[in-house]
């Protein structure tokens, strides 16, 4: 049976909960936008089996990953930044070539290039998670000639939205495994 709309001319409209997206870049709390839980890819990451094998064979938390693609790309694998950096983790052309990674918008290749360069960037930093990040975003000699975080507002904000993310992703993980049981 079919059901008509309330008043003619006007559907109904199914209202889902919202999460916070932050566009690439973003510098304030206006250029952030809201979409429908629903409406982001299956477990909010298109990538999920990727991330975990290559997370995996480099020993990184696969959610701090996908917080770091997160808040990189937006989960865009063609995404490039105004300084040139590309594909889902955002390499730059240069440290992607040093890591032979031939296609930087190859989502296979761009994850495994990128999360090698962070596990590279974990270990120079004794583990230090947000030490890492910093170099990820502004570059290991401005974290070694700052002896930590860069006063970068940009680099500050960027650690900040990834340990966000990586908050909300572990938190989802555990949620998920607890329906499970």
């Amino acid at each position: 049976m079919e059901t008509e709309p309330a008043q003619p001319g006007i559907e109904m409209a199914l209202v889902l909960p919202a999460v916070e997206v932050i566009s690439v870049g973003a510098e304030s709390p206006a250029e952030k936008l809201l979409v429908p839980d629903r409406a982001l890819p299956r477990e909010q990451n298109p990538f999920h089996g990727i991330i975990v094998q290559v997370a995996g064979r480099y020993e990184v938390d696969p959610s701090l990953i996908r917080a770091i693609i997160f808040a990189e790309s937006g989960y865009n694998p063609r995404a490039k930044s105004k300084k040139g950096a590309r594909g889902l983790m955002q390499l730059m052309p240069s440290t992607a070539k040093s890591l032979g990674v031939e296609d930087i918008y190859d989502p296979e290749e761009n994850i495994d290039g990128g999360v090698r360069y962070f596990r590279s960037l974990l270990d120079r930093f004794d583990g230090n998670v947000q030490l890492a990040l910093a170099a990820y975003n502004a570059g290991s000699r401005h974290v070694r000639n700052y002896d930590g975080i860069p006063p970068f507002k940009a680099t500050r904000r960027y650690i900040k939205k990834v340990l966000k993310f990586h908050e909300k992703f572990k938190m989802q993980k555990s949620a998920g495994s607890r329906r499970l049981a």
